[in-house]
């Protein structure tokens, strides 16, 4: 009987080890395949990751080269216009035909101003990107600031278009960042010129932001604005409205893309940083700026500035 017991005790000892060997190596199995299949998980991550920085990087690639090909192109057109119109202003006789000499020079004019407002646009997303550009409140008198601007676009217009600004506004000053401010309505104005036919009617609209809660307060019995009300909820609307041949509604979507160009533009010269610069320069402000436009109908951007700190 005690040989018996021994040997039994000797074999449920056996079992027990093969068992708990079993478990051991099951379980070193299933942590072996887990580990395996942690580090698989990690190297697919890490090729996607590299995967999608190549897509990046491909993607920027593509986009600095249409970004060369359209600058090149763009300083072309107006280089071989100075070029021309400079070399017969040196070969004609200017006593004997003023008229052509003075068309000649307002075209080098025309080049000149277009070559300076591309490489603005240029600068401008360049420091936006590099985190360079910042928006630097100041003391800004508005009326001034409109009519100003008004006569600077219609000098370079050469009176083309009647354009006219408009004040709806009780508030004579603000704290605004006059340069980007000059970027946003100067990009616009001049793109509700380029889309509008000649003699046609461009206006730039200036108006407060009431609160919607008080706004049938914020006038008084005469019709004039009463700031004092609290009506004013301190904000600054901009409008630019033209006569234009309007924006399809597909491309509205893709309008502040850079390099974005409408299909109804036709032969219409344009680089397609005009409104992604007016965006840039929006977001600066942390204002927001919406379209409405249908095709030959014209076209109204509205462009909101929330209360600026002073």
């Amino acid at each position: 009987m005690v040989t018996l017991t021994g040997v039994s005790q000797t074999h449920i000892r056996d079992r027990v080890l093969i068992e708990v060997w079993w478990v051991v190596s099951a379980f070193g199995i299933v942590s072996l395949g887990g580990y395996l299949v942690q580090q698989q998980l990690t190297q697919r991550k890490k090729s996607e990751a590299q995967r999608e920085k190549l897509l990046q990087q491909k993607d920027r690639d593509a986009l600095k080269l249409q970004f060369f090909s359209m600058a090149s192109h763009e300083f072309r057109t107006p280089l071989s216009v100075i070029l021309g119109s400079s070399q017969l202003l040196l070969t004609s006789d200017q006593s004997a035909d003023r008229d052509k000499a003075r068309k000649n020079t307002l075209r080098i004019q025309s080049s000149a101003k277009a070559m300076t407002q591309l490489l603005n646009d240029i600068l401008t997303l360049a420091r936006a990107e590099a985190g360079s550009l910042i928006c630097q409140s100041d003391r800004l008198e508005l009326t001034s600031f409109c009519l100003n601007l008004v006569e600077d676009i219609d000098l370079a217009n050469a009176h083309r278009h009647v354009i006219q600004f408009i004040s709806r506004s009780s508030q004579q000053y603000a704290n605004l960042d006059e340069k980007l401010l000059y970027l946003i309505l100067s990009n616009l104005l001049l793109n509700a010129i380029k889309y509008s036919p000649i003699q046609s009617e461009i206006q730039l609209i200036l108006e407060d932001q009431f609160d919607g809660a008080s706004q049938s307060n914020a006038t008084t019995d005469n019709g004039i604005t009463d700031s004092a009300n609290g009506c004013i909820a301190g904000g600054i609307i901009f409008k630019v409205q033209d006569q234009g041949q309007g924006i399809s509604p597909m491309d509205i979507p893709h309008l502040y893309t850079p390099f974005y160009r409408g299909q109804n533009v036709g032969a219409i010269a344009g680089t397609g940083l005009g409104l992604a610069v007016v965006k840039t320069c929006v977001d600066l402000y942390h204002g927001t700026i919406t379209v409405a436009s249908n095709p030959d109908q014209g076209t109204t951007f509205t462009f909101h500035i929330p209360p600026q700190p002073k």
